[in-house]
């Protein structure tokens, strides 16, 4: 009687287990189709990938990552878009134009700092505190990082 229960038991997880991974199969093949379309279809220029699955990965793991981007630059110009695994990326290479999206919060191209890729500094912290890197760019942000610049000037980091 046991017995038998416990085989219902597996089947049931081994049913479960086995929808949620044809679940996130189906997603996943939805992005990579999504993110082929718009690599296809998008009007920015870029090298081909040299796996469709993998896409430029290879190329970045590699020792002449710096060369091959800067060829890439070169070859389609300072804006160009790669594919990194399924995620299509798009590559800034004019320090100018990087400059008026990263740098000045009153520019109407500034872009704002990512909080989702700090999210996990916050961890070491109880109750969980933005810190300087997390923080979105605010008057706390700009006051905290006006406090702490002078720190780490050349005159003081030789001492």
């Amino acid at each position: 009687m046991v017995y038998v229960d416990v085989i219902v038991v597996v089947r049931v997880l081994l049913a479960a287990a086995t929808a949620w991974l044809c679940k996130h199969v189906l997603v996943w093949l939805y992005k990579f189709y999504a993110t082929q379309r718009w690599l296809t279809q998008t009007h920015i220029p870029g090298p081909p990938p040299s796996n469709k699955l993998t896409g430029h990965i290879s190329v970045l793991l590699s020792n002449q990552c710096h060369l091959h981007l800067a060829r890439w630059a070169n070859t389609y110009g300072p804006l160009y878009k790669i594919q990194i695994l399924n995620a299509p990326c798009v590559v800034l290479s004019d320090p100018a134009a990087a400059s008026s999206l990263i740098r000045f919060s009153s520019s109407p191209d500034y872009l704002g700092k990512a909080t989702e890729l700090y999210k996990a500094l916050e961890i070491g912290t109880q109750p969980r505190m933005p810190n300087m890197l997390s923080s979105p760019d605010n008057a706390y942000w700009k006051a905290v990082r006006q406090a702490t610049a002078p720190c780490f000037s050349i005159s003081n980091l030789k001492q």
